[in-house]
C-alpha cells in the first residue's frame, strides 16, 4: 500500500463509535525494519478507539477470528506498504479484531480495532503527503508519473487515493481515469494482490457513491476476473458474492438476490460463523425479505444479524442494522410512532 488510506464516500465517514480498547504496550524499543506503513490522520471509528495516532509506524498485522475460520485464511502478515493494510481492512477485519504491531516514537506499540470499517488516513512515509483532489497531481497525474523517486506501488497508492478523493467529490470522470492510472502501475506480476485488492475496493466505493448498479455490475465483473486469476482465497469470493447480491438488490432483481445471499449465509454459517461478514449477509437477507413484503422473516434476520453487535462498540454497520430493523418494525406496527 503506499499513499493515504481513503476516506471512503460519504457512507462510511458517518461512524458513531464507542471507546474500543486503548493502546498498550510502550515498552521496548522497535527493533524491526522501519514501517512501511505510516498513519497520516485518524478519524472517528476504530482506529482512533484503539489509539492510533498520526506518525505511528505500522508493520504487522494479527487477526483475532470472531469464531472458527477455514485453515486457509490467513491469520497474520507483515505490512509492507499500504495496500496490505488496505487488504486487511477490506477483508480480515470482516472475520473478527485486528491487532497491528508497529511504533510510535522510536518504541515498540500494538492496537487493536474492531471488525467493521476504519476511517483514517495511511501513507507510505511520513513525508509522502496526501494528494488534494482539487490538485494537478490529482486531476492530471502528471506529477505523480513525473516522480521518478517513487516505487511503482507507490504511485499506484496515489493514484488510487487521488481516485477515491475526486469520487468523493462526485467527479466520477476524473476519478475514474485517476483509477486507471493506478492499475497501470500495479501491472507487473508481483502486485497481483494489489490488483485484487484495488479492484474490490473501487466496486465497493462505486456502490457508497450510489452510482447506478449497471455501473457497479462491470467493476464487480472485473474485480471477480482478478480474484479468479490470483486464486485468492475464499474470504474474497464471499465478499464478493456479498457486493454481487447487494447490487442486484439495488437494481430490484430480488429473486436474484435473494439466492445469491441464501447461498452465501450457508456457506458462511460453517466457515465464517459470530463474523462481521456473516452479519452483513444477514441483514441483506433481511433487506431483501423486507422488501418483497416478507416483513416478519425480515425481522428475524436483523435479530440474528444484531446478535454479533451485542456487547460491542457502536460502529457503522450496528447503526445501519438498527435503523433498518427500526423501519421495519414500524412497517408493520411493533414499533414506535415514526
Amino acid at each position: 500500500m503506499a499513499l493515504a488510506m481513503m476516506r471512503w464516500p460519504r457512507c462510511t465517514g458517518l461512524m458513531w463509535w464507542l471507546l474500543l480498547l486503548s493502546a498498550t504496550g510502550l515498552a521496548a524499543p522497535a527493533t524491526n525494519a522501519p514501517a512501511g506503513v505510516i498513519v497520516q490522520s485518524v478519524g472517528p471509528g476504530p482506529a482512533l478507539a484503539a489509539g492510533l495516532q498520526p506518525g505511528d509506524g505500522l508493520r504487522r498485522w494479527t487477526l483475532h477470528p470472531s469464531g472458527a475460520l477455514p485453515v486457509s485464511v490467513a491469520r497474520q502478515g507483515d505490512l509492507l506498504d499500504p495496500w496490505d493494510l488496505l487488504a486487511v481492512e477490506l477483508t480480515t477485519a470482516m472475520l473478527g479484531e485486528v491487532e497491528l504491531t508497529g511504533d510510535r516514537g522510536g518504541r515498540t506499540h500494538t492496537w487493536r480495532l474492531a471488525s467493521g470499517s476504519w476511517t483514517w488516513t495511511i501513507g507510505a512515509g511520513p513525508g509522502e503527503g496526501a494528494p488534494d483532489a482539487a490538485s494537478a497531481a490529482c486531476r492530471s497525474g502528471e506529477p505523480i508519473d513525473q516522480a521518478t523517486s517513487l516505487a511503482p506501488r507507490v504511485r499506484a497508492w496515489q493514484h488510487f487515493r487521488c481516485a477515491i478523493e475526486l469520487r468523493r467529490l462526485s467527479e466520477h470522470p476524473a476519478a475514474q481515469a485517476a483509477y486507471e492510472r493506478s492499475l497501470h502501475a500495479l501491472q507487473p506480476a508481483d502486485a497481483a494482490g494489489a490488483i485484487v485488492t484495488a479492484r474490490i475496493a473501487w466496486a465497493q466505493s462505486a456502490r457508497r457513491a450510489n452510482l447506478p448498479p449497471a455501473d457497479v455490475g462491470p467493476l464487480l465483473d472485473a474485480a471477480r476476473q482478478s480474484v479468479d486469476e490470483a486464486g485468492a482465497d475464499p474470504l474474497l469470493g464471499w465478499l464478493l458474492d456479498l457486493e454481487f447480491a447487494r447490487n442486484r438488490y439495488r437494481s430490484g432483481q430480488y429473486p436474484q438476490a435473494l439466492a445469491a445471499i441464501t447461498a452465501l449465509q450457508a456457506s458462511l454459517q460453517t466457515q465464517a460463523p459470530g463474523s462481521l461478514l456473516e452479519a452483513l449477509t444477514l441483514q441483506m437477507f433481511g433487506n431483501c425479505l423486507r422488501d418483497t413484503g416478507h416483513y416478519a422473516e425480515a425481522l428475524a434476520k436483523f435479530a440474528q444479524a444484531q446478535r454479533f453487535h451485542q456487547d460491542r462498540p457502536v460502529t457503522l454497520e450496528s447503526a445501519s442494522l438498527t435503523v433498518v430493523s427500526g423501519n421495519t418494525q414500524r412497517a408493520i406496527g411493533n414499533g414506535p410512532e415514526a
